[in-house]
């Protein structure tokens, strides 16, 4: 949905501003496997400023595989083009602060 100040906008107080959930979860967490899932066509999330993946929720289960075409590797190759570079290199498919500490 597009930007709409009455709906988005909660509160202001102390600065502090409150934004609809879609802005940063437009996968709600319930759904949060769908980031590993191939989607023709991607989605644009227009609409968000970030993309939350729900990492706890995901301990040691799906991982990131490149060439598998799912929504997750298409966002890293986009948005974080050195990151994936760096786990291609390294054959690693569970990325991690601590596995690239310099990059993230």
């Amino acid at each position: 949905q597009p930007f709409n100040i009455e709906r988005e906008i909660i509160c202001e107080a102390h600065n502090v501003t409150f934004l609809c959930p879609d802005r940063f979860y437009p996968i709600p967490y319930g759904n949060w496997r769908k980031y590993f899932d191939v989607w023709t066509p991607l989605p644009s999330f227009n609409n968000s400023y970030g993309l939350h993946l729900w990492n706890f929720m995901n301990h040691k289960r799906k991982q990131v595989t490149a060439g598998s075409n799912s929504l997750v590797e298409n966002l890293f190759i986009s948005y974080c083009p050195k990151v994936y570079e760096v786990m291609v290199a390294n054959n690693q498919t569970n990325i991690t602060s601590s596995t690239f500490p310099k990059l993230i």
